[in-house]
């Protein structure tokens, strides 16, 4: 591993290569994938099923049946690293950073993509839930590796 972001529950990691995993609670769809068990569905916020896209953050299935509800924490945790793919599928990652609802990462182009629970943090959308990378419409300037400052395209 190459970096390290831990947020209040769950981690990112960033490996040598740029890739980016995560593990942990998706609570606030901060993982950058939906956390799925065996027999259930996604609800997107189009209505539709699938994994792509905005979503709603509830899943449909194993309901009472099962036990417990579809939405109960228990269903909402990554146990083990999962790479976050759609947005950086092709992307090469440089740098993760992790907060409670949150989660970014930027490329070694420069583009920032965030993902999570949006109170206006992520950049993209002034108040939503994203459970991909979305990519913010900023680019990064540094006159240093370990600085970064942000400017629209």
């Amino acid at each position: 591993m190459a970096r390290v972001a831990v947020g209040q529950d769950h981690t990112l990691a960033l490996t040598k290569s740029g890739e980016v995993y995560s593990w942990g609670m998706n609570r606030f769809a901060q993982l950058g994938y939906i956390v799925r068990n065996q027999g259930d569905a996604v609800v997107r916020i189009d209505g539709r099923a699938g994994e792509s896209g905005k979503w709603e953050g509830k899943t449909a299935g194993r309901g009472e049946e099962g036990g417990k509800s579809a939405n109960s924490l228990e269903d909402m945790i990554q146990h083990t690293p999962r790479r976050v793919q759609d947005a950086l599928r092709k992307e090469v990652a440089e740098g993760v950073a992790a907060s409670k609802m949150a989660s970014a990462c930027w490329t070694t182009a420069g583009d920032l993509f965030t993902w999570g629970t949006n109170s206006g943090q992520l950049g993209n959308c002034s108040s939503c839930v994203l459970g991909v990378p979305i990519l913010t419409g900023l680019k990064g300037t540094s006159a240093h590796p370990s600085h970064r400052f942000y400017r629209e395209k």
